[in-house]
C-alpha cells in the first residue's frame, strides 16, 4: 500500500524546507563529555569533542533547513567523529502487557495538572493543525504532551502521575508505564507498521481504537498511534489521528533516523524504537505539515 499522495512526486515542503512549528530542534543542545568518555575510548579532548558536537549540530540543522539532503548519510562523517552508531538496531523487549489500557482522557490530564501551559506544546505535533484544526485534534495532541520530558530531572507528567502520593490505582501506573514504553507508529488500516518497528511491538489481535481525523472532511485510513498490549492479545490506541495521505516511508525513516543520530550523542544505547518514543512529536507533525501543504498550496 502506498503512501504517497497520488498528485506528489516530492516532499511537499522540499521548495518551503524549514519547519517552522519545530521546537527544541533549534534550541543549543549539547550533548555530555562525560557520557562519551563512559561509553566510547574516549579519544577526544574535551574541547575536540565540544567542536565536533557543534559540527554535528549545525550540519543537522542544515539537513533540516532543506540545504542538504535528508538523510543519516548526510551526518556519517560528524557521527563517527563522535563515536556515535550508524546502524539502525531495535529494542527486542517484549511489551508490557495490560489489564486494560487507559483513556487519551487521562493521560492529558496529566499534563494539565503539572504543565500548565501545555496547550502551548500541540503544535509540536499538530503543526499548523494545532491553530487551525477541528477541536477533537487537541486531545490525542494534549495526551502526548504529557509523554514529553518537560519538567526538571528529565521527568514528563506521566512520570510525575505514576510517582505521585498516594500512589494513584496500580491497574492505571503500569497502563501508563507501557504507554511511555509504546512506539509511536504510522499504522496501515489492517495496523500493519509502514516504518520499521521489531515485531514484538506489532499487534497480533484486534486493536481497539477510535482516532480522530485529521481533517474531518477526508479521514483517511493511515493512523498515528501508540499501542498499549493487553493480556488477552488485543491491543488499545492512544493518541490516534487518522490522516488521509503521508510522506513516503522512505522519507520517515530518514527523517526519524536523523533523530536517532542527535539522540545518540546522549544516550549511546538508543535504539530505533526509542526515538520513536521519545521523538514521536516529529513524526506526528510531518504528517501534519504534509496534508496541510496538499490542502493549502502556496
Amino acid at each position: 500500500m502506498s503512501i504517497v499522495h497520488p498528485t506528489a512526486s516530492a516532499w511537499p515542503l522540499q521548495e518551503y524546507a524549514e519547519d517552522e512549528w519545530a521546537a527544541d530542534e533549534w534550541l543549543p543542545d549539547p550533548s555530555s563529555y562525560e557520557s562519551y568518555q563512559k561509553w566510547t575510548d574516549g579519544a577526544l579532548s574535551e574541547a575536540a569533542y565540544q567542536e565536533a558536537d557543534q559540527r554535528f549540530m549545525d550540519r543537522y540543522r542544515a539537513i533540516l533547513r532543506g540545504e542538504i539532503p535528508m538523510s543519516s548519510e548526510s551526518l556519517s562523517e560528524e557521527a563517527e567523529a563522535l563515536s556515535v552508531e550508524l546502524e539502525l538496531t531495535h529494542d527486542w523487549r517484549s511489551p508490557l502487557l495490560q489489564e486494560r489500557g487507559i483513556s487519551d482522557e487521562k493521560v492529558a490530564q496529566f499534563a494539565e495538572d503539572y504543565v500548565p501551559d501545555a496547550p502551548l506544546l500541540m503544535e509540536r505535533f499538530l503543526g499548523p493543525y494545532a491553530e487551525h484544526g477541528h477541536r477533537a485534534l487537541h486531545l490525542p495532541a494534549m495526551a502526548q504532551t504529557a509523554l514529553l520530558l518537560t519538567m526538571a530531572n528529565e521527568g514528563s507528567p506521566a512520570l510525575r502521575f505514576r510517582n505521585a502520593r498516594p500512589r494513584p490505582d496500580v491497574v492505571d501506573r503500569k497502563a501508563v508505564g507501557a504507554l511511555i514504553q509504546s512506539p509511536a507508529m504510522l499504522w496501515d488500516a489492517d495496523w500493519n507498521p509502514l516504518l520499521p518497528l521489531y515485531e514484538s511491538w506489532r499487534p497480533t489481535g484486534k486493536v481497539h481504537a477510535a482516532p480522530v481525523p485529521l481533517r474531518p472532511e477526508q479521514p483517511g485510513s493511515l493512523i498515528l498511534a501508540r499501542l498499549v498490549h493487553h493480556m488477552d492479545g488485543s491491543c488499545s490506541a492512544n493518541m490516534a489521528i487518522s490522516v488521509p495521505s503521508a510522506p513516503s516511508a522512505g522519507w520517515l525513516t530518514r527523517r526519524m533516523r536523523l533523530e536517532l543520530l542527535r539522540l545518540r550523542r546522549h544516550d549511546r544505547r538508543a535504539n530505533w524504537e526509542t526515538v520513536l518514543r521519545t521523538r514521536s512529536e516529529v513524526l506526528y507533525r510531518s504528517c501534519a505539515i504534509w496534508n496541510w501543504t496538499l490542502e493549502n498550496p502556496r
